[in-house]
């Protein structure tokens, strides 16, 4: 058992002479020991002091004590102290008095100092053990509260993947499917180790590497017979704590089907072309016109007689008149001095675009004969591949407002879910305070148009200290620091944010001709990190950081910026900041906990 903690101990007792002998022998004991002889002043005084343990005399003038006893127990700020009544009545009735009006113990004087202690350590102990499983169980109640929430956003998470996900032992033998928002029914998901078991050889030396080397093994592709359809996938397999593997299986037929036509399109492309679709021209090995059909002759805007009086080289100098490009006339001469080698270039004339292939013609026994040319009209190909280049950087520029770089950066290379944990990041939440009453007099226009102002300012304000904005509910805004690029003095910089953010938005006015103001609250701490949704993309964070920070703000006060015992910490060093401590305040789901003002310095 541990040593007996020193406490806070109230005498209730009409007679000094035992008031003191009380007093000298607690405070001897290393008790703070309260005298109090009034009656009427015992609740008042129990409630605000709230003492470990009340030594009550029964004899009392006013009331007895224990219809005293009787009404402590009634009060809730009081029922739990322990209530040790000394009497000089040492008849059984009136020890089973005392109990039944909910005494602890009941000591008979005279008295022993010794016992007396002993008695009263008791009851300490017993109220501190109590007191202790009582904190105890609300770190359980708050740990168990925590993984239904971490349950939960897991849960979500799966609900919004389309990919098939197996778990499987060190032997490859298949453990469970975890459901998920697959285009594939629940009962293919369900029976999908046995597709992969009967049609993928190998798999399981897979998961032997990947447990070897406790790394994934990314971009396994596959094809598996479901239903009469070939499906294709493409696996991640990860090594799991517990020594089991993961099989994240993704369907990529669609994008097998693209890269298979656009392979045929290109070996299309890179053979002879279709007459009736290039303009085509042949010369001899000395560069003499020797054939060439109407759509050449269209393309380069030439007439039959100017191609028929051909001379010596004549090509090369017909297409100088011509004013063809300059890479194009380079490119003929280097296919007569190189012959061997295969030509393509594309090249503007006339405010057209031409794609060009060349490609020597030969005897059987190798003898150079001369040189094809193909010539391709693709000026609305590339007009369509530049309007679609520019409409790629649009909705790229768009993904860029609404999730940070790096995360728009995953999606745009395949990744379907992006979550993360942050062991350090600063949350900061501001709500406009009383902005509801402002509202309900204006119009939609005049409300979306004020706050589209003061959040855009609120944006440069984040791009300024290298924040990232995460979302805004209707008039709250939250910004937060150290993700998902790490950033050492992300605390800092998120409370010169808030400081700035008070400075900017008094610079707005209601219909009074006073400024608005906002409430502010900032918490540091680990968070997770993720997005949400696969047509509406939403980067958001979860955690017991973030919702500690939306309490600061939703307890603080307006213009004010409160903070947590972390934060302060972290901080109070940095010249810039001031702190003021508020007080130990009781925060809803947390209990009571010190928080301060943070506020400029000098201010």
């Amino acid at each position: 058992m541990k040593p007996i903690e020193r406490g806070k101990i109230l005498i209730i007792d009409d007679k000094p002479t035992s008031i003191q002998l009380l007093v000298d022998m607690l405070r001897r004991a290393g008790h703070e020991a309260y005298p109090l002889s009034q009656t009427d002043q015992v609740i008042a005084y129990a409630s605000e002091y709230l003492p470990d343990l009340i030594l009550l005399d029964v004899v009392m003038p006013g009331i007895d004590g224990y219809t005293l006893c009787e009404q402590l127990k009634a009060n809730p700020q009081t029922s739990s102290i322990p209530v040790i009544f000394i009497s000089g009545y040492g008849e059984v009735i009136n020890k089973v008095k005392g109990f039944n009006v909910g005494g602890a113990d009941y000591i008979t004087k005279p008295f022993h100092s010794q016992e007396v202690l002993a008695r009263i350590e008791h009851q300490l102990q017993l109220q501190y053990l109590k007191r202790d499983l009582e904190a105890q169980n609300q770190r359980l109640q708050l740990e168990v509260d925590y993984r239904l929430q971490a349950e939960m956003e897991i849960r979500i998470l799966l609900q919004s993947m389309t990919d098939i996900i197996l778990v499987y032992d060190r032997s490859g033998n298949h453990l469970r499917t975890i459901p998920t928002n697959s285009r594939f029914s629940y009962s293919v998901q369900s029976y999908y180790h046995n597709l992969l078991a009967e049609q993928l050889e190998g798999y399981r030396e897979f998961i032997k590497i990947v447990l070897q080397i406790r790394d994934n093994v990314c971009d396994v592709e596959y094809k598996l017979v479901i239903e009469g359809e070939e499906v294709w996938f493409s696996a991640n397999i990860s090594p799991l704590d517990d020594g089991s593997a993961l099989w994240v299986a993704r369907e990529i037929t669609g994008r097998k089907l693209i890269e298979s036509n656009l392979s045929r399109s290109n070996a299309f492309l890179n053979a002879q072309k279709e007459i009736d679709q290039d303009g085509v021209l042949m010369a001899d090995d000395q560069g003499r016109i020797i054939a060439y059909n109407q759509l050449f002759r269209e393309m380069w805007q030439m007439d039959d007689e100017t191609l028929s009086n051909t001379e010596h080289h004549l090509l090369v100098s017909l297409l100088q008149d011509a004013k063809v490009p300059a890479p194009l006339i380079y490119a003929i001469e280097a296919m007569y001095q190189f012959p061997e080698q295969t030509l393509r270039l594309q090249t503007e004339f006339s405010g057209r675009v031409f794609d060009c292939y060349a490609r020597s013609v030969y005897s059987p026994t190798g003898i150079f004969y001369g040189v094809s040319w193909f010539f391709r009209d693709i000026t609305e190909r590339v007009r369509a591949e530049a309007a679609l280049k520019e409409e790629k950087e649009k909705s790229e520029r768009l993904l860029l407002n609404i999730l940070p770089a790096s995360i728009a950066d995953q999606l745009k290379e395949g990744a379907t879910t992006i979550a993360d944990a942050y062991p350090d990041a600063s949350v900061l939440f501001a709500d406009i305070v009383s902005f509801s009453d402002w509202v309900n007099h204006k119009t939609p226009y005049e409300i979306v148009s004020l706050l589209n102002d003061i959040f855009s300012r609120f944006d440069t304000l984040v791009e300024k200290y290298q924040l990232e904005k995460i979302k805004t509910i209707g008039d709250e805004y939250m910004a937060v620091g150290g993700l998902p690029v790490a950033q050492s003095n992300h605390l800092r910089s998120a409370a010169l944010l808030g400081l700035e953010m008070l400075s900017t938005i008094a610079q707005f006015k209601d219909d009074r001709g006073q400024s608005l103001t906002l409430r502010l609250g900032l918490h540091t701490g680990p968070v997770v990190a993720g997005v949400i949704g696969t047509k509406k993309f939403a980067y958001d964070l979860w955690g017991e950081t973030v919702n500690l920070a939306s309490r600061m703000q939703s307890q603080g006060a307006p213009g004010k910026i409160q903070v947590t015992e972390a934060v302060y910490t972290n901080l109070k060093e940095h010249q810039e900041f001031q702190f003021e401590y508020r007080g130990n305040i009781g925060i809803k789901g947390y209990g009571t906990m010190a928080t301060y003002w943070l506020t400029a310095h000098g201010s």
